[in-house]
């Protein structure tokens, strides 16, 4: 008589990109605080045991391999990847493989970054002080009322970003 070993794989862990703090899919410069990684978190469903196996895809491929542990069990899996570029997604998958060879359905998620790089500064020129030595004389006044500035949007701006233009602490 033939018996039927274990043919059924666990539940699919759940996968998050952590640094995705409100789960919209983009990382944005709040998100991203300046952080040059981006973290992803596991965590294991009820029915995977220690000593199970669980694999993890993250961004560019990059596959790390792990031994579930009791800790692991109780407070989930994280690893970090580099930041990816502005546009470019970080997409993370896991699969856990039970001790009889039988693997899970993926969890996955995936974020991609928004446009995180501010446009170059613009150029400002006091357009009255002719000598540009940062002093309005007399001559360079010459009587006048107003003082002539010119901003000049840099090339990478783009429609619909703001220019704000502060003179003397005001607007």
């Amino acid at each position: 008589q033939a018996t039927v070993g274990d043919t059924t794989a666990t539940s699919a862990p759940t996968v998050g990109i952590e640094t995705d703090s409100n789960n919209d899919g983009i990382l944005s410069n709040t998100d991203l605080d300046n952080k040059t990684e981006v973290t992803i978190s596991v965590t294991v469903p009820a029915d995977a045991k220690v000593g199970d196996t669980m694999k993890v895809i993250a961004k560019g491929g990059q596959k790390i391999q792990v031994t579930i542990t009791a800790e692991i069990l109780k407070d989930g899996y994280k690893t970090t990847v580099p930041r990816p570029q502005d546009g470019e997604t970080v997409d993370a998958k896991a699969t856990i493989k039970d001790q009889a060879g039988n693997e899970s359905a993926p969890g996955q998620d995936q974020a991609t970054v928004g446009d995180t790089t501010a446009p170059s500064a613009p150029t400002v020129v006091i357009e009255t002080d002719s000598n540009n030595d940062g002093i309005l004389s007399n001559t360079e006044l010459d009587n006048k009322t107003e003082v002539t500035i010119t901003v000049t949007v840099p090339a990478d701006a783009k429609v619909g970003d703001t220019l704000n233009v502060i003179v003397n602490g005001g607007q």
